[in-house]
């Protein structure tokens, strides 16, 4: 209604009074009696289940920003969506996970396990990837976004508790850095790797892509846990 430019007009006004707020946050640093070495720091990169954790969430970042933050826009433009209803789109596909990741960690999680839960989180990210490049109903396509966003909202959750929660209080800051760095790397990748498909292809074929994606993601899973339950005699 205002145009585009609008838009980004109050997200630089929003960024101001962000920064704004800050100046009114005090320092908080407390010293550790314990010194960090160098050895704790390569312990805690080469951890299996931080690794492990951190590369399904590269995974899962690779799919949800090559989709939902990505291309998806291009798809409801295709179904006829104007600006207001493909930004709603993104706050759709965003809003679940104020709740999706708490009730994955304090319910799912406690009632049908880390596994089962993981399973669930990649089906309700994945399966809507194979629907989003044929549905041309705009009310079908922000459902799917909606379980899309809710299966991501799930796995950040679990990927998130489960990578650091059994390290020691004292190396989960560092062993967050890397969780974050590594799933870093998908958010630069998946759209990447997504729109050279795209154009090798088509955008079709990059959704199907990415919806594969996420049961190579449940593959990795049901490995995981197999092997684990193997090697500690379960």
């Amino acid at each position: 209604m205002m145009g585009t430019n609008w838009t980004f007009t109050v997200s630089a006004a929003a960024s101001l009074i962000g920064i704004l707020l800050l100046f009114g946050i005090g320092e908080t640093y407390t010293s550790s009696p314990n010194k960090y070495t160098a050895k704790d720091f390569g312990k805690v990169i080469k951890d299996p289940t931080l690794l492990f954790f951190s590369s399904l969430m590269l995974l899962m970042q690779c799919i949800y920003c090559s989709s939902l933050t990505g291309f998806l826009p291009s798809i409801l433009s295709q179904a006829g969506a104007n600006d207001f209803q493909k930004g709603l789109g993104t706050t759709l596909a965003i809003l679940p996970t104020i709740f999706a990741a708490p009730l994955s960690i304090n319910i799912l999680d406690k009632r049908i396990g880390t596994k089962f839960s993981l399973y669930t989180g990649f089906l309700l990210l994945a399966i809507p990837m194979f629907f989003f490049v044929i549905l041309k109903n705009l009310p079908l396509l922000f459902v799917l976004e909606l379980i899309s966003g809710f299966g991501r909202g799930m796995l950040f959750g679990l990927f998130m508790a489960h990578s650091t929660s059994h390290l020691p209080a004292s190396t989960r800051s560092t062993a967050l850095s890397v969780f974050q760095a590594i799933y870093g790397i998908g958010m630069w990748i998946g759209p990447a790797v997504t729109g050279y498909i795209s154009n090798l292809y088509s955008l079709k074929v990059s959704f199907i892509f990415l919806g594969i994606t996420g049961f190579i993601g449940i593959a990795c899973c049901f490995l995981y846990f197999h092997f684990h339950r193997e090697c500690v005699g379960t």
